[in-house]
């Protein structure tokens, strides 16, 4: 069996946050990966909320910790029927949350592959504090700036 044979036909959908409609700028903060096949819907959602409060200062930190853990309640709760899930997802998130219609991929490991998709198309996850080298770095150059 060769290489092609064992992949996958998926279908990714971008989470966006676009807090005005009017000028309809969008932040990507996560993405759902489906691949009928395995019967599998994966989720994941940014926890870089700094990069968010930048975007927009005033957004709802709350509602959007609480989004991924809500989705993937809902995922659980539905998981007979995915297809319409996802559907309902686009359907009624047209506001400050819009899920994007969906982009085919082929994918050998869906589930093991979700947090590569996710770091291409929405960015890394965030692994702690910046290191201090990062902190050193910063402050060098601050002070050379104001020598």
């Amino acid at each position: 069996m060769d290489e092609e044979s064992k992949l996958k036909q998926c279908s990714f959908f971008l989470i966006r946050y676009v807090p005005n409609l009017v000028r309809d700028e969008a932040l990507n903060i996560g993405l759902f990966l489906h691949s009928p096949e395995e019967k599998y819907l994966g989720c994941l959602l940014t926890d870089d909320l700094r990069r968010i409060k930048r975007f927009h200062p005033q957004a709802d930190l709350e509602f959007l910790r609480e989004l991924e853990q809500d989705f993937s309640q809902q995922i659980d709760e539905r998981g007979q029927d995915l297809e319409a899930y996802l559907r309902e997802m686009q359907e009624s998130f047209s506001n400050l949350i819009q899920v994007t219609p969906p982009r085919t991929c082929l994918l050998a490991d869906p589930q093991a592959e979700i947090q590569n998709m996710f770091e291409r198309y929405v960015g890394s996850r965030l692994g702690g504090p910046p290191s201090e080298d990062t902190r050193l770095r910063i402050k060098q150059r601050l002070t050379a700036a104001l020598a």
